[in-house]
This record gives C-alpha cells, sequence and structure tokens, in this order.
C-alpha cells in the first residue's frame, strides 16, 4: 500500500517545474511529462523517437507548454495507481478539489 499523497503548492524554480512534479502518461507509441499543474511539458509525436512538439521541461521560452489546470490551482498531489501504469494527480482550488 501507498503511503498517502498530502496536497503542497505547485512551485516553479525560475520557471520550471522539478522534475519529481512530474508523471508519465503514455499509449504504446509515445508518452508525455505531465506536471502535478495539469501542464504537458514533454511530448513527442507520432512515436517515442520522433523529435519533440512540445519541450517545455527543456527550455521554459521556446519549447511549449500545454496547459490545462483549473484556476484558481492552490496545491496538488499525483500518484501512480497501485499495481497499475495510472497516474492520478489531484489538483486543489480554494472551493473544490479535481481529479
Amino acid at each position: 500500500m501507498h503511503a498517502p499523497a498530502f496536497p503542497r503548492p505547485v512551485e516553479r524554480l525560475d520557471g520550471y517545474l522539478p522534475i519529481e512534479d512530474h508523471g508519465l502518461i503514455g499509449d504504446g507509441s509515445t508518452c508525455a511529462l505531465v506536471g502535478r499543474d495539469g501542464g504537458i511539458s514533454w511530448l513527442c509525436l507520432p512515436e517515442f523517437d520522433s523529435p519533440p512538439f512540445l519541450a517545455g521541461i527543456l527550455d521554459t521560452d521556446a519549447g511549449g507548454l500545454l496547459e490545462i489546470t483549473p484556476l484558481p490551482l492552490v496545491s496538488s498531489t499525483q500518484r501512480y495507481t497501485e499495481d497499475s501504469g495510472c497516474w492520478s494527480p489531484r489538483c486543489y482550488l480554494t472551493t473544490a478539489c479535481s481529479r
């Protein structure tokens, strides 16, 4: 059994979300790094070895980032569901929780 994840503020350092605040999602052909704030900061299309379509994890200005973030985001958690590859972020707002 995994220890419960406790919400903590989403903090970027020099515009970057720390690598430990990302999860890996994929479909067998490609994958993406998704931040616990909902931003996709690395994505190669259409295959794993394709050039990056989004590379914001390397360059916040020119790398590209796709964000689907509920606002106002106060804190969040992330974890992989036990015995699976399912990544589960949870975003906390001032008035609600989004999964």
